[in-house]
């Protein structure tokens, strides 16, 4: 404990652990100041100069996330050999928090993210659907999996329907 809390666990909590690390990488890839920054250096760079932009970072993390959802094929999945591990289903339940987060406009990141972040979002739902109704494979998959994919998918649903209730802010 280092002097620091009494402790609960004796042992060493290896998702927390993980996760926490996680979700510190996430934080400061799409945090609005280098989202901002990224976005701005679109501009300053010459045209036929390569530089990565905000839509690429978006696009590159949810295909690399979720990469699960295009790789999963039919297999032999339980829930002691899961389709989607403990440690990536955490994962992407933090990084569909972020994506939410930007494509809501929780966030200074600039509006261009924002609607990345929801195309992005509408793609990735897409594509869990795909695979939930991809009855070969859904029916192998392994409790925690299916459960996480559908509880994704419903998350989705409600950032997409709120994104059309709710105003964005104003600069």
């Amino acid at each position: 404990h280092w002097g620091v809390r009494e402790t609960t666990r004796k042992d060493f909590g290896v998702h927390d652990f993980v996760l926490q690390w996680q979700d510190r990488i996430l934080d400061q890839l799409l945090s609005s100041v280098t989202l901002k920054r990224m976005h701005d250096a679109e501009l300053k760079a010459p045209s036929d100069t390569d530089v990565m932009t905000t839509a690429e970072l978006l696009q590159r993390l949810t295909k690399a996330i979720f990469s699960e959802v295009e790789t999963t094929k039919e297999g032999d999945f339980t829930n002691r050999k899961p389709a989607i591990s403990s440690m990536r289903r955490n994962l992407q339940r933090s990084y569909l928090e972020e994506l939410s987060k930007l494509a809501l406009g929780s966030s200074n990141a600039p509006q261009d993210c924002q609607t990345v972040a929801y195309a992005e979002l509408a793609n990735l739902q897409q594509r869990v659907k795909s695979l939930l109704d991809n009855q070969p494979v859904a029916s192998k998959l392994d409790a925690y999996s299916r459960a996480h994919l559908q509880e994704s998918s419903a998350r989705i649903a409600k950032v997409l329907d709120a994104r059309f209730q709710l105003p964005t802010p104003s600069r």
